[in-house]
């Protein structure tokens, strides 16, 4: 121990380095923790904005998964002879309508998620008139048109792709490149 005070003592220029290391080590400090906190911040910023349109993907797949039931079924070897008289209801339509329309599409994150909302929503619309009018042809001819089911494979198709953006968006917010 009296070695380390007699060398103490004989640097005296070194109590000035460990006031400068001191500075450095806290002016450091003082910058790095409100940059992490900011990072951090922006980073629990933008999972809520993901989690929150990860919500909105939730209820446009209501209405993608009614649409992709009727798809399948009328476009199915049954051609909609079991889906139209057993489980066809279009109320359910009319429902899932209404929650896409429930939607506040100028609260959205980014200007992707508003287009493939508001398309998602403009599809389910196609969508619904097309099996409703597939619904009453089947009742006056036992088929569906070809033109019925060219728009329920457009609208079904865009309907997917919809989901698939929005979710794709999702991503690009969580990782922060969302313009």
């Amino acid at each position: 121990m009296y070695a380390v005070l007699y060398w103490l003592e004989q640097h005296d220029k070194l109590s000035g380095w460990v006031q400068f290391l001191g500075a450095m080590i806290g002016i450091f400090i003082a910058i790095a923790v409100p940059a992490v906190q900011t990072h951090s911040s922006k980073k629990m910023d933008r999972r809520d904005k993901a989690q929150a349109l990860r919500a909105t993907v939730e209820v446009i797949r209501i209405g993608a998964k009614l649409a992709t039931t009727a798809h399948t079924a009328v476009k199915g070897p049954t051609q909609g002879r079991t889906y139209f008289p057993n489980d066809y209801d279009p109320s359910h339509f009319a429902h899932a309508l209404q929650l896409l329309d429930g939607i506040e599409v100028h609260r959205l994150p980014t200007p992707g998620a508003v287009k493939a909302v508001v398309d998602a929503r403009h599809r389910m619309s196609t969508f619904t008139n097309a099996v409703g009018e597939g619904f009453r042809e089947f009742g006056h001819i036992n088929e569906v048109s070809q033109a019925v089911l060219d728009r329920l494979d457009e609208a079904h198709t865009g309907l997917v792709k919809d989901v698939n953006e929005l979710l794709n968006e999702c991503r690009v917010i969580e990782l922060g490149r969302a313009k």
